[in-house]
């Protein structure tokens, strides 16, 4: 790594650290989760995400768009990933749609608890989803998917209809790889996050969320963890 970029991602990892105590003054039940979490510069993610073993990554250049409010609203939606526990939750489900299912909630809930009128950095936003239950929001999927307006990343994403993120993922009862369990939420995302669709498969190589949002020719960034 060149010089200029190893002081570009110092600077990224400084805010994001400085982000992250901030998050406990209005959310200090997080105060365990933003201690633990391991946070790693990667650029190959295009916006950020969270493994299941709380390894976070985050794009510099996304990290760098976002005013320091909406970086604490992004850094509030990774810890609550891992608070809601959405990994272990999605299994024997779509992993991509309860991501997404997860990622309205989450948002939804935080609009109201750190007080935005609108989700920052472009967030899927669905009002009234903290009401809902993940499961719920997964029928509506299944149900309306090509009525639905979704899109094609959790941040930054570009309009697109549900059934078309969600169609060629892994659905219960097909087997899958040992490492599955192991995905990023969001950015992850989750989440579809490089304004490409998931590429559909039966028997990923990788998981499901990180077929969906590294940027296609990328190279896994190593071992999955769960």
């Amino acid at each position: 790594m060149r010089p200029h970029a190893d002081k570009s991602s110092a600077r990224t990892l400084a805010r994001i650290e400085n982000g992250l105590r901030m998050v406990t003054v209005p959310l200090p039940h997080l105060a365990g989760l933003a201690g633990a979490v391991r946070v790693d510069i990667d650029d190959r993610v295009p916006t950020m995400g969270v493994f299941a073993s709380g390894r976070m990554v985050a794009n510099r250049e996304f990290v760098g768009r976002l005013k320091d409010d909406e970086l604490l609203f992004v850094l509030a939606h990774e810890l609550l990933h891992l608070a809601l526990r959405t990994h272990d939750r999605a299994k024997g489900s779509g992993r991509l749609e309860f991501n997404y299912a997860h990622d309205y909630i989450i948002n939804d809930i935080l609009r109201v608890e750190l007080g935005f009128a609108s989700i920052p950095a472009g967030g899927l936003d669905m009002p009234g989803a903290r009401e809902k239950s993940a499961e719920e929001i997964v029928l509506a999927f299944r149900k309306g998917g090509s009525q639905m307006r979704s899109q094609t990343q959790v941040w930054e994403g570009q309009a697109i209809a549900a059934d078309r993120i969600f169609g060629g993922q892994q659905r219960p009862g097909q087997r899958g790889t040992e490492d599955d369990g192991a995905g990023v939420t969001c950015s992850a995302t989750s989440s579809s996050v490089n304004g490409f669709p998931p590429t559909p498969t039966t028997r990923p190589s990788a998981p499901v969320a990180w077929r969906s949002w590294r940027p296609r020719g990328s190279p896994s960034p190593g071992r999955w963890r769960r």
